[in-house]
């Protein structure tokens, strides 16, 4: 699979995200619990599966990808022990506060991800030019 390929994978599950949000807005609580959960479960097999790819390409990686990965790992290890620490005290008062803190957990990840888009839309078009240059001497 090139480069231009997997790219285009990014924008077609930034696609299937955005269905799945807007289709979130009219289910009922319990349906949301499951996708909850399935969305925990197929974020966990992708980490894995990334952490997996990383560790076996760190060697050729730059040190500032691995400080990125080694970061995240960290806000999302935070975020879950926390999200689960909280999940169990809820109460009516706290909900309110609790959905602040999810909506800006969510805010950040959206950041991320955005700024994780546009670095791997440059490395993709380094990699491109990085190929041509060789050409460019033959």
């Amino acid at each position: 699979m090139t480069l231009k390929n997997r790219f285009n994978g990014l924008v077609d599950r930034a696609k299937q995200g955005q269905d799945h949000l807007e289709a979130a807005q009219d289910k009922a609580k319990a349906d949301l619990q499951q996708d909850v959960d399935a969305a925990k479960a197929k974020a966990k097999a992708h980490h894995e599966n990334v952490e997996a790819k990383v560790d076996a390409a760190e060697d050729n990686a730059s040190s500032a990808w691995s400080d990125l990965k080694d970061s995240w790992n960290t806000h999302v290890s935070k975020v879950k022990s926390d999200f689960s620490a909280k999940e169990a005290k809820l109460d009516a008062k706290l909900a309110a506060q609790e959905a602040d803190l999810a909506e800006s957990d969510a805010s950040y990840a959206i950041d991320v991800a955005l700024s994780a888009i546009e670095e791997a839309e440059d490395a993709v078009v380094y990699a491109i030019y990085a190929r041509k240059y060789p050409d460019d001497l033959v």
